[in-house]
């Protein structure tokens, strides 16, 4: 019996402390409701905010759902885009995105994973080898598996070890495909893209950034890191979403005109999934102007995540990250992540343990993600509340 299996397969998980569950809660700001309880939010993509402020989103919806609004609906698109075709709430979000990364065009999917996937998946038949980075998120390398596309890992932000395999596999292919992150979702670090567009130049390649976690966070207009390295005009391909920054949901792939083309023709995940709500695009459409002018907001959330990179380090706690929003803090063991996890909830933060196969194996870590919402104090209590819940757990392993 299938049920059968489950229970043995989760029996191995709680063994292993792997099990995961969706927690029921309810989120107010910066805060969430959960078990009666309040905690602080550590856990959300939402950097700016924007996704809680409620101030601004009545201020979209009263702007678009008007008496007098001919446009069809908002909540459905009807189907898929090649049967039902384009909105103009699409076309608008589309140039929005393709304006803000500087690219010749844009394609916008329900969600980040489904344009991930939809463009790895094509590359196989394009006749490439990829070169991706071993912390790419998971989307990408299920694109590849997808499109059985020929692909080769390197060590994480390691460009000599990267050098070596394009030197070895990469003169011999078509056009090489260089792929990595502005800012790593697990690690918090960011490439050196300076050197990455160089070998670009070297082996005449095509880079793909993935700019989830730095867009509307890094660079002057929230346009990236590959903008705030000087170096957007020489990325190929930008990968963005509104589940981040754009505090909403969808993903959006943004690069030369061939490539949305061939995607549009032969991406699956884009073919064969009901298009994008016209409310969503009209929100991303509505946001991105004003996200490039939330430099104020941009400021106080980069001055949280270095406050609290530097107050963690100086309590020795082993810290990553601190690009974008994104601190971890790595605790090695599942159990002792758990552990970790358990203590900050009972002191009123919101953490989750990160384990395999989201990290390797023996890297288990905690997760915070900053926002802009917070304060200095929050960032300041947090770390105390750090060295207090790894100290416990330090004691009770000896």
């Amino acid at each position: 019996m299938l049920s059968h299996k489950w229970e043995e397969i989760r029996g191995q998980l709680c063994t292993s402390s792997r099990l995961r569950m969706c927690t029921s809660l309810h989120r107010e700001g910066k805060l969430i409701h959960w078990n009666d309880r309040q905690l602080l939010h550590l856990s959300s993509n939402d950097y700016l905010g924007i996704g809680s402020n409620l101030i601004l989103q009545r201020e979209f919806l009263h702007g678009i759902l008007t008496p007098t609004d001919s446009s069809g609906g908002y909540l459905g698109s009807g189907g898929s885009r090649l049967l039902c075709g384009d909105l103009p709430a699409i076309q608008k979000a589309e140039e929005a995105w393709r304006r803000w990364v500087e690219k010749e065009q844009a394609l916008l999917f329900p969600t980040g994973y489904q344009a991930n996937v939809a463009l790895f998946s094509i590359l196989g038949e394009l006749g490439v080898t990829v070169f991706l980075d071993e912390q790419c998120h998971a989307s990408m390398w299920d694109g590849l598996r997808v499109g059985g596309t020929r692909f080769f890992r390197f060590r994480h932000n390691d460009i000599d070890h990267l050098a070596s395999i394009l030197s070895r596999y990469g003169k011999g292919c078509a056009q090489p495909v260089i792929a990595t992150e502005g800012v790593f979702s697990m690690e918090g670090d960011s490439p050196p893209l300076s050197e990455l567009c160089a070998l670009k130049e070297d082996y005449d390649a095509f880079l793909i950034v993935d700019e989830a976690h730095a867009l509307g966070v890094l660079g002057s207009e929230g346009k990236g890191a590959s903008y705030e390295a000087g170096m957007l005009s020489h990325i190929d391909v930008v990968i963005g979403t509104g589940g981040k920054a754009l505090g909403a949901s969808g993903g959006v792939i943004a690069g030369p005109k061939w490539l949305i083309e061939a995607i549009v023709n032969r991406g699956r995940p884009f073919i064969f999934t009901t298009g994008i709500p016209p409310l969503l695009a009209e929100w991303h459409a509505w946001i991105i102007p004003r996200i490039q002018k939330m430099e104020q907001e941009r400021a106080h959330v980069r001055h949280l995540t270095s406050l609290l990179m530097r107050e963690l380090q100086s309590l020795c706690l082993p810290v990553r990250g601190g690009r974008g929003c994104i601190v971890s803090v790595v605790a090695g063991a599942d159990r002792t992540a758990v552990e970790w996890a358990y203590g900050l909830r009972e002191a009123g933060f919101f953490v989750h343990p990160i384990r395999p196969p989201t990290v390797p194996e023996g890297d288990a870590r905690i997760r915070i993600s900053v926002t802009a919402e917070m304060t200095t104090e929050d960032v300041r209590a947090l770390a105390e509340t750090c060295v207090q819940v790894m100290a416990r757990g330090k004691r009770r392993s000896v």
